[in-house]
C-alpha cells in the first residue's frame, strides 16, 4: 500500500534551533511537474551545495528560500531519491512487463534502498501507471504465443513473482485457450504430423512436448487431431 506523503507535522518550513541548510532556489520544470531545490549546507571549505529534483505532486507544500532544520533537509533528500526511482521504475516498465517484485529488484539493483523501491511501486500504481494483474496477463498472452503449454506459462509466472491476485488474473486469460489445439500448432510449425512408431522416438517427441508445458491428455489429443 501507498505511503503516506511523508511529510509530518513537525516538519515545517519555520527556522528552527537546529537549522543547518539554506535553500537557495527553487525553479519548477517539466511543465511544473518537477521542483528544481538548490541547497547549501555547512560552511566555509566544508560547504556542500546541492541539486534537488522533487516530485510537485508528492509535496505537502511548496519549498520555500531560506534557512532549512535537518529534518527537512533529510526530508528533501528522501524526495529526491523518491523521484530519481520513479523515473528509473517509469523506464523498467516501459521496455517490458514485470511483477512488482521484480521492478523492486531493478531499483535495488540501481542503488535505490528498499524503503524507496516500496514508495515507488505505491506511487506507480496509485497513479494507474502500473498494474500487476495486467502485466502478468501480458506475460502470459507473450508465452501463449510462443505456444507453451499452461504448465510452463505456470511455472513462468510464478518464477517471475507475481502476486496471487496477478498470477489470477493471467490463468483466467489462460482459460480463454485452447491447449490441445495449440499443442498441435506446435506440432504444425515443427512439421510434426504423427507420433513416431519407434517407442524411444516416440518417447523424446512426448517429453520435448511436455517441456514445453503439455500434459499426456493435450499431447495425445493433439496427435488425434493432425491424424
Amino acid at each position: 500500500m501507498r505511503n503516506s506523503i511523508f511529510a509530518p507535522s513537525v516538519w515545517t518550513m519555520n527556522k528552527c534551533d537546529s537549522t543547518l541548510a539554506r535553500v537557495k532556489s527553487v525553479r519548477a520544470t517539466d511543465g511544473g511537474a518537477h521542483l528544481i531545490l538548490v541547497i547549501e549546507s555547512g560552511e566555509g571549505e566544508n560547504m556542500l551545495r546541492e541539486t534537488l529534483t522533487l516530485c510537485t505532486a508528492r509535496l505537502a507544500r511548496r519549498p520555500l528560500v531560506g534557512e532549512i532544520d535537518e529534518e527537512m533537509l533529510a526530508y528533501y533528500r528522501y524526495e529526491s531519491e523518491v523521484a530519481k526511482a520513479l523515473q528509473t521504475g517509469l523506464r523498467a516498465i516501459s521496455y517490458s512487463y514485470g511483477s512488482a517484485v521484480q521492478i523492486k529488484r531493478k531499483l535495488r539493483d540501481k542503488g535505490f534502498s528498499a524503503k524507496v523501491a516500496e514508495e515507488v511501486m505505491g506511487e506507480l500504481e496509485s497513479r494507474g501507471l502500473f498494474s500487476e494483474a495486467e502485466a502478468a496477463v501480458r506475460e502470459a498472452e507473450r508465452c501463449l504465443a510462443k505456444l507453451w503449454g499452461d504448465i510452463r506459462i505456470q511455472l513462468h509466472l510464478q518464477s517471475k513473482g507475481y502476486s496471487n491476485e496477478a498470477y489470477g488474473a493471467a490463468y483466467l486469460r489462460m482459460l480463454e485457450e485452447d491447449g490441445v489445439e495449440r499443442c498441435r500448432r506446435l506440432l504444425q510449425k515443427r512439421r510434426i504430423t504423427a507420433l513416431p512408431t519407434d517407442k524411444k522416438e516416440a518417447g523424446k517427441m512426448i517429453a520435448m512436448l511436455m517441456r514445453y508445458g503439455y500434459n499426456s491428455v493435450e499431447i495425445r489429443r493433439a496427435f488425434e487431431k493432425e491424424e
